[in-house]
């Protein structure tokens, strides 16, 4: 199938797990879209898991998260299911809009289950949003507005992160859309702590570092006039 820039390559207990978008992109018709395992002794592939064509629009598989014993499988047409490794679904659901970003897996409340959180298109009449799903029955745990509708906006490319931008407190949520929007959340709830748009959009999306914010910038991003930003906190000199 077809892959891109934004395809998950996911290396798990010894297999290879790709979102493929099938044969043709945004096609709703396209029978090969799906995740493919590739044993990563011999390079043999399989499509291990087909989205069923239960929720209209294209079913390219925009990116996978490794889940608890699963993974969290995430289609451009808002569907998102969780799988086990044999490929059978465990659950599914709609978040209502075009996933434009691969998923990611995080405990959000601590409760020792892998949540997943991903990122929807604006589409007439409603705007981006930043949804959470509880990893063990797929219902929502929150889903916070993140951007207005900018003109002609069409792009896939949305990136999550997790990373503690304060010296104190827990990990934070950084999500951007490519035209430039940024936002910091609290994973816990969704609360918007801190939002800005570029000029320039983004094309780099969210890294973290592993160390604390003490040691130096604790995230960065890249946009389109070929510059890096550094996101810390306000009150951090």
């Amino acid at each position: 199938g077809l892959s891109t820039w934004f395809t998950t390559i996911l290396p798990l207990d010894g297999q290879i797990y790709v979102a493929s978008l099938g044969q043709e992109f945004n096609d709703p018709a396209d029978r090969a879209d799906g995740v493919v395992r590739v044993d990563g002794r011999t390079g043999t592939a399989e499509l291990l898991f087909a989205p069923p064509a239960q929720y209209r629009g294209p079913r390219d598989v925009i990116g996978l998260a490794a889940g608890d014993d699963g993974l969290f499988v995430a289609c451009s047409n808002g569907s998102v299911y969780l799988i086990d490794p044999e490929g059978q679904i465990r659950w599914q659901v709609h978040v209502g809009d075009p996933i434009v970003g691969p998923p990611l897996a995080v405990d959000l409340n601590r409760d020792g289950t892998t949540d997943v959180v991903v990122v929807t298109r604006a589409t007439k009449g409603t705007s981006a949003k930043v949804v959470a799903l509880n990893g063990h029955s797929g219902k929502t745990i929150w889903a916070t507005t993140f951007a207005k509708p900018p003109a002609g906006e069409t792009m896939l490319g949305a990136t999550l992160a997790l990373g503690r931008l304060q010296a104190e407190g827990g990990p934070e949520l950084i999500a951007t859309l490519p035209s430039g929007d940024v936002a910091v959340l609290n994973p816990r709830n969704g609360e918007v702590r801190h939002q800005q748009t570029l000029p320039g959009g983004t094309i780099a999306g969210a890294l973290c570092r592993a160390a604390g914010p003490e040691t130096g910038p604790p995230a960065y991003f890249g946009d389109r006039g070929a510059g890096i930003w550094s996101l810390i906190a306000a009150d951090r000199k």
